[in-house]
């Protein structure tokens, strides 16, 4: 059973899950929790540049403009200059020594959303925000509530490729490349099922997953490919990627009637196309966001499911070394 978005409701409904309590996975390594997020968030942005940890955007109640950064030498948090346009469901990517925040969504009614297109530039340097050009979806949302077209991206060899999915058909893979300021399309990823997207990039290539799939956008050839689900399907699993694996962490389960976080680690071999299970998180959670940096991975905010179905944000911080 997956969640869908209910006009009548304050919240959407999520899909649900179980935590395993007994299962450690295949390995030995376990997460060491580090200092919580300032700001409790879930479907936000966290990206490395020049040495920090950058926690950017989000959902807590509206979409946040709060900009956090993660000083891994010390276990320290700072706040950095507020995104112009608070948003959460957005896309956050580094490229060079600048940082990007694409579309996304802001509303403190899931009911009565505003869908963005705002692009906008970070540079730490001088601890301060540009705008760029927007990017240049022509689909107007059937309503104003929340999931008639969620985005997901990551950069790749220097331009950021965003994956749209849309109720009322295909949209075109958005490509921005920072160095000009513009944009160009690819294929549709044409999966789209109500749910949010997470991705993670590869040196070549974008993966994506909305919980019913599994997609590989192949940069080379402009192609989109499906892969087989984890061992574990999930629902609001984010992702990550190194050395040649792919990271699926935490989500909901489909198909569960009682409703609770996944603390699971899955990796995914691209090679093989198999699937394996590693150490469980200390905190189980979904719809957080992850990124590798140092050989460790590391796993920030989320939400807690309640029994009510809705989604509580959560600060929750830890690291998995990959070495």
């Amino acid at each position: 059973m997956k969640f869908r978005l209910l006009t009548t409701a304050v919240l959407f409904l999520l899909l649900l899950g179980c935590t395993k309590e007994n299962d450690t996975g295949s390995d030995s390594k376990s997460w060491k929790t580090l200092a919580p997020l300032p700001t409790a968030r879930h479907d936000f942005g966290l990206v490395e540049c020049n040495n920090l940890l950058y926690a950017i955007g989000g959902y807590n109640a509206d979409g946040l403009n709060k900009v956090e950064a993660y000083d891994p030498s010390s276990d320290k948090w700072t706040t950095k200059a507020a995104m112009p346009t608070g948003r959460a469901y957005l896309v956050v990517a580094t490229v060079g020594n600048k940082i990007y925040a694409i579309g996304g969504i802001t509303g403190g009614d899931l009911n009565n959303v505003s869908y963005l297109k705002n692009t906008e530039e970070y540079n730490p340097a001088s601890d301060s925000w540009t705008e760029k050009s927007p990017i240049p979806i022509t689909a107007i949302p059937f309503n104003s509530v929340l999931g008639n077209f969620f985005l997901t991206g990551a950069a790749i060899n220097g331009k950021i490729y965003v994956a749209v999915g849309y109720t009322e058909g295909d949209i075109p893979t958005y490509i921005y490349d920072p160095a000009t300021d513009t944009w160009t399309t690819g294929k549709s990823i044409s999966n789209f099922n109500l749910e949010p997207y997470y991705s993670a990039a590869s040196d070549n290539d974008l993966y994506v997953t909305n919980g019913d799939h599994l997609l590989q956008y192949v940069t080379s050839d402009d192609s989109w490919r499906e892969l087989p689900l984890p061992t574990d399907p999930a629902y609001n699993m984010c992702l990550s990627f190194y050395n040649g694996n792919l990271y699926g962490i935490g989500g909901l389960q489909p198909g569960v009637d009682n409703p609770s976080d996944l603390a699971d680690l899955q990796i995914f071999d691209p090679a093989t196309s198999t699937w394996s299970m590693g150490s469980l998180l200390n905190k189980a959670r979904n719809a957080a966001a992850a990124v590798v940096y140092n050989d460790s991975l590391y796993v920030a905010g989320g939400a807690a499911i309640q029994p009510n179905f809705s989604n509580i944000p959560i600060a929750d911080f830890e690291v998995y070394s990959l070495k």
